[in-house]
């Protein structure tokens, strides 16, 4: 696919302003977002394009811009805006447990963004000027793991080097941060350097071109199309080196096989696990209602004593008479006066203050005390009080005191003729 200057328009091109906005001094600064954000829609502009032709070379890739605020995402500095093409979120996923299964936690949220984990394309632009590249962190050691196992041999080796030389002559290849070579003159040798120094220090496998920022802006639209054929010149290199199941050298496959029995046996054990609990679940519950029926059972069998012993306190109570009709008023009579009192003779007085004789006993309470019988207690702490028995066991009778019942010895019991009954109040009405 070819790129004509018509179709990019006035926006596509670059100002000096906009590399000024990636000044160190307003990397921390949320001044400055505005104008990045402008730069961030140039690149924006040239993904469908882009993304168009790359498809055409085989090359189905996600794209995605930086953020041009500071964030999480450029541990608050953006010193660049990068116009990202990875691969996708489910081939990321695949390869997510691999690439991270032995970095901690702190390593994780210190490289928050996951393309530093994937061989990518990109377009980046900062403050010195503009480049499209093919890029490789430290952290991608998938990728380039894999495109070591593939130049093992010599022949490899000699094909891989064969396609770097391909590239146009203002393609660089080496390690970020040093001196890049160029790469159609790469040699074993220089790329047997490159190789060193990238497993020495912590920088970026790079191949690609980088236009100055005062080429780029004099360059106008051209520039934006010299950047999307560069892409298109990467598109080869990044599927001889990025790992798919069809390009594995490094027995991914066996591992996410492996992996995959990890995770059916500790899914199998969590279902066991939840065999067990749901098991002992079943058997508390069934504790527990045991439990509850044995709790029921003695709450209705006090219910039941308690009602048992109601019923003797309200059979023990006497018996209520109706009211009697209340009786005429008396007519008042006049007080007679009293006569003087006399005084009796000696004898008649002595008579009457001599004892009266005791009255003879009733025929209840010539009876033996027994179940129901009314008695008036003799001796101990209850001694002249009156009762009903309600019971009697041996030399024991139950007495019922009112409310209260005891036991008392039925020496100490005096047989009693029942109280007579209260007379019923009358209604007021």
């Amino acid at each position: 696919m070819t790129f004509s200057a018509e179709s990019l328009g006035h926006s596509m091109v670059f100002s000096n302003e906009d590399f000024d906005a990636y000044r160190p001094e307003k990397w921390r600064s949320n001044m400055w977002n505005r104008a990045r954000l402008t730069v961030k829609e140039k690149l924006l502009h040239l993904v469908p394009v882009a993304s168009a032709a790359l498809e055409e070379h085989g090359l189905h890739l996600e794209s995605k811009a930086s953020d041009e605020h500071p964030s999480l995402w450029n541990k608050k500095e953006v010193n660049a805006q990068w116009l990202f093409f990875s691969r996708g979120e489910n081939e990321r996923a695949i390869l997510q447990n691999i690439i991270d299964k032995d970095k901690s936690l702190a390593h994780t949220l210190a490289d928050p963004t996951p393309f530093f984990r994937h061989i990518f394309l990109c377009i980046m632009l900062n403050h010195d000027g503009v480049e499209a590249g093919l890029r490789i962190h430290r952290n991608a050691w998938v990728d380039w793991q894999n495109l070591l196992r593939r130049i093992e041999r010599p022949e490899a080796l000699s094909d891989f080097i064969a396609l770097l030389r391909s590239l146009p002559e203002r393609f660089e290849v080496g390690i970020t941060g040093g001196d890049l070579s160029q790469a159609s003159r790469i040699t074993p040798d220089m790329w047997g350097a490159i190789q060193k120094r990238f497993d020495e220090q912590e920088q970026w496998f790079f191949v690609g071109h980088r236009l100055g920022r005062s080429e780029a802006v004099a360059l106008e639209t051209r520039a934006v199309e010299i950047l999307k054929e560069d892409l298109l010149h990467l598109a080869g290199i990044y599927r001889h080196i990025s790992w798919t199941k069809a390009n594995d050298f490094i027995s991914i496959d066996e591992e996410l096989r492996m992996q995959e029995l990890q995770r059916s046996a500790v899914r199998e054990e969590s279902e066991r696990q939840r065999h067990i609990r749901a098991a002992h679940t079943l058997d508390e519950d069934q504790k527990r209602k045991e439990h509850r029926a044995e709790l029921e059972a003695t709450i209705h069998d006090e219910q039941a004593r308690r009602e048992k012993e109601r019923a003797l306190r309200r059979a023990a109570r006497p018996a209520i008479e109706e009211p009697r009709p209340p009786k005429a008023p008396e007519a008042r009579k006049e007080p007679v006066p009293l006569p003087s009192p006399e005084r009796k003779p000696e004898p008649a007085r002595k008579a009457a203050l001599a004892p009266t004789p005791a009255a003879e006993p009733s025929k209840d309470e010539l009876k033996p005390v027994g179940p129901s019988s009314h008695v008036m207690i003799k001796a101990g702490v209850f001694k002249g009080k009156r009762g009903l028995v309600m019971e009697i066991k041996k030399d024991s009778a139950k007495v019922l005191l009112g409310l209260m019942a005891t036991w008392i010895p039925v020496a100490d019991l005096l047989r009693v003729a029942p109280p007579e009954p209260a007379p019923k109040r009358r209604s007021a009405r």
